[in-house]
């Protein structure tokens, strides 16, 4: 017996269209922690999904990497560095040293507020905005562990 979960997409279009109003319509909101409340689930079904798949990939090949279906692609990524130096003097001829300027960003505000201006040198870059949605109860969950 398969599960069969029913999707209207015109529903969810009309979720959007209405809960995209929030800035002038107030009970668009309710429309809006819908489909945050979809997402969620969601999110959490596809979390559960790749857990499985770990596992199950995991018990027959210790070294499982990942799998293939006809339209979805399940394998590992990794990030971060791949190795770390221990000893430099080991490692010699292994390692570079990596010099480079990081914007100290509370002093370059601290002089923007008192002189108007940037520093000479100095220029702001154009960074990407970004607005994001959550619904209040994962906010205060999140100021928790903060």
């Amino acid at each position: 017996m398969t599960n069969q979960i029913v999707i209207y997409p015109d529903e969810i279009s009309k979720l959007a269209e209405e809960g995209g109003k929030l800035v002038f319509k107030k009970e668009a909101e309710e429309e809006l922690v819908k489909l945050l409340k979809i997402k969620k689930k969601i999110d959490e079904a596809i979390e559960r999904v790749k857990e499985q798949i770990k596992q199950a990939g995991e018990s027959i090949l210790p070294n499982f990497k990942g799998v293939e279906g006809r339209m979805v692609k399940a394998i590992y990524s990794y990030h971060g560095a791949k190795y770390e130096i221990q000893d430099p003097q080991k490692a010699q001829g292994f390692y570079r040293i990596v010099v480079y300027e990081k914007p100290d960003t509370e002093a370059i505000d601290n002089y923007v507020k008192e002189y108007g201006e940037l520093p000479e040198g100095v220029v702001a870059k154009e960074r990407e905005k970004s607005l994001s949605l959550r619904l209040k109860d994962e906010v205060k969950s999140l100021e928790e562990k903060v």
